[in-house]
């Protein structure tokens, strides 16, 4: 097989995805995608505060399972009580738009949008919100949350119509 380096510049730091444009059904459904994460410079990646939580879909057919970062079975997001933590969500699953949820119990948790698609928010919307976001297939949006201790905290996925839920990521709080 042949290969090649690909040199870009990026525009600005955030999060970004690249995937195929090319024969695209059956690369992507190769695995032909994923996160591209930009710092700041003198900006440091923690992954014990930083999480990316990338949606796709593992294959061909009428109902390829749903992955999370490449797993059927998602690991859960380990989180510190009391530090602030960024979650980095992209779609690239294509049964269309999902809706994010970040819940506590039955009730939603709150959280603070800080960038879309790669550029920072303005400070006009980056006021605290509830931790619900729908995502169209190939958007990213970061958040910024700090959970509370003794929380029993779950990321779900869910359709736009709030009719199906596609999956549940584990949040554990130390």
């Amino acid at each position: 097989a042949d290969s090649f380096v690909a040199e870009m510049t990026p525009p600005r730091a955030g999060t970004f995805i690249y995937h195929t444009h090319v024969d695209d059904v059956r690369q992507m459904s190769l695995g032909l995608y994923g996160p591209l994460l930009v710092l700041a410079p003198g900006e440091r990646y923690d992954p014990l505060t930083d999480h990316v939580v990338f949606v796709s879909l593992g294959g061909l057919g009428d109902s390829p399972p749903i992955l999370v970062d490449g797993r059927q079975e998602p690991a859960a997001i380990g989180m510190r009580a009391g530090v602030p933590q960024r979650l980095r969500f992209i779609l690239m699953a294509t049964f269309g738009a999902g809706t994010f949820r970040l819940m506590r119990d039955s009730t939603l948790e709150r959280w603070q949008p800080i960038n879309k698609d790669g550029a920072d928010l303005p400070p006009s919307q980056r006021a605290e919100t509830p931790a619900a976001v729908t995502i169209s297939v190939g958007e990213a949006y970061d958040f910024t949350y700090t959970p509370a201790a003794g929380a029993a905290v779950r990321l779900e996925l869910w359709s736009v119509d709030g009719r199906k839920k596609f999956l549940t990521v584990p949040v554990r709080i130390e």
